[in-house]
């Protein structure tokens, strides 16, 4: 995710690389922020009296926000909002802008929090991949061979607090939850990477079912041994 910050006009622009950036603005996004996008309007003049339609025609609006909803399958957000600026001859009024990977947004809030500005640096392409599935592989081989390489469930906090672990397995709806973002910045503090699972695909459904969060672990460890 790349975002660049003009503190002076409280403005954040955003190229939305991975489906980690979709998260991330879905998070930040509220009710009453201005996003400035790229978007197709139908454009319309006036004949006779009446209003015709004469086509559309793409261009860059400015909309308030006032409502956002995720779609995990298409991995976009649906914003719904209100056009207030935006080219002379796309009309005002209600209008809707999906926000995809490989767009880029302008973000505009009255005040940013300082949890934003956190989230924005914890959850960077440098400490999180969504490449998930050779990490999964690792994880259920450990896990078959019960060779202690490998915590999940309840252990998992225990392990990130030892700082034993490699990669912390994280199912993407739950990245943004206070307690994971707890532990997230904790396993971060002691090395350790994030792995981001899309519970869309089977594979992840299947974990976050079966284990909820897990990890890769740098050496072996027996629960007893730490909880003693």
């Amino acid at each position: 995710m790349s975002c660049r910050t003009d503190k002076e006009s409280k403005e954040v622009d955003c190229y939305i690389k991975n489906w980690l950036s979709v998260i991330f603005i879905y998070k930040i996004l509220q009710k009453g922020d201005i996003i400035t996008a790229k978007t197709i309007r139908n454009v319309f003049v006036w004949k006779n009296g009446k209003k015709v339609k004469v086509g559309r025609k793409e261009g860059i609006v400015d909309l308030k926000i006032e409502k956002i909803t995720l779609d995990s399958m298409k991995k976009a957000i649906r914003v719904k909002g209100v056009i207030v600026d935006g080219p002379e001859d796309f009309e005002r009024g209600y209008h809707s802008i999906d926000v995809k990977i490989g767009d880029r947004i302008k973000i505009k809030k009255k005040e940013w929090s300082n949890r934003i500005e956190k989230l924005s640096r914890l959850f960077s392409d440098r400490n999180i991949t969504t490449n998930y599935s050779e990490y999964l592989s690792k994880f259920f081989e450990h896990f078959n061979k019960d060779d202690g390489l490998v915590a999940y469930g309840g252990d998992v906090k225990e392990v990130v607090a030892y700082g034993i672990v490699k990669f912390l397995i994280v199912p993407d709806d739950v990245l943004f939850d206070e307690s994971i973002i707890e532990l997230v910045s904790e396993a971060l503090s002691k090395g350790s990477k994030i792995v981001l699972v899309d519970v869309n695909s089977e594979e992840g459904r299947k974990f976050k079912k079966n284990f909820g969060l897990a990890a890769l672990l740098r050496f072996s460890y027996k629960t007893s041994y730490i909880s003693s």
